[in-house]
């Protein structure tokens, strides 16, 4: 190996490292799907090539993956954000069953899911899934996709899944952060019924007529 590419190589290495400071910092630091997602955009599109960008999460009640999350660039009327589509029509479920990443370097030859052809009318030509790890469990996934073939590498999915790893427990405390937000708001109603039942109750004491 060259010098001028030992160079070359060092540097890339230095910019994901820096790329993955700046992911970790816009998880710290965006608490909502979209403004997260943009983020983590933003810092990936400096160091891979991301043509459209997705987070995915999985209901194992339903059996079904759900878009989290989308890119902003991405203007489409079929994949939109809440869209819950079955596991078994989508690579994203390989995925998630087998807690693998997968690089597809062709999409057409992947045309035994569904959804591979959807891929192709969205001009999207080799694509990078990962995993959603949290607890030991695969709760989505993280996927990028290019409008050209074979765009990534062994490497490029080893550094999408060091991002996927810290996506992963972004989405966990976001999870918690609406469940307490929404037990907190039961509690609130519970106690303004509370409210509501002492106040009746001081008027029917005080108003004997």
């Amino acid at each position: 190996m060259s010098d001028t590419q030992r160079n070359a190589d060092i540097q890339a290495s230095a910019e994901r490292y820096r790329t993955l400071l700046g992911i970790n910092n816009a998880i710290i630091t965006n608490l909502t799907q979209d403004s997260l997602l943009n983020a983590i955009c933003d810092a990936l599109e400096g160091v891979l090539p991301v043509y459209r960008a997705a987070v995915t999460l999985y209901d194992p009640e339903k059996d079904t993956i759900r878009i989290l999350s989308l890119s902003t660039n991405w203007i489409t009327d079929h994949f939109r954000i809440g869209t819950e589509v079955s596991r078994a029509v989508t690579p994203s479920g390989w995925v998630i069953d087998h807690q693998r990443t997968l690089i597809c370097v062709d999409v057409e030859t992947l045309l035994d899911y569904p959804i591979a052809h959807r891929y192709l009318a969205e001009g999207i030509r080799s694509f990078c899934c990962v995993p959603l790890i949290l607890a030991g469990k695969a709760i989505g996934t993280l996927n990028i996709g290019s409008d050209v073939k074979g765009a990534y590498s062994e490497a490029d999915a080893q550094f999408l899944n060091e991002i996927g790893n810290q996506v992963a427990l972004a989405v966990g405390n976001m999870k918690s952060y609406q469940e307490i937000a929404t037990l907190s708001a039961k509690v609130e109603r519970t106690a303004e019924r509370y409210r509501t039942l002492l106040e009746i109750n001081n008027a029917i004491i005080t108003n004997l007529s």
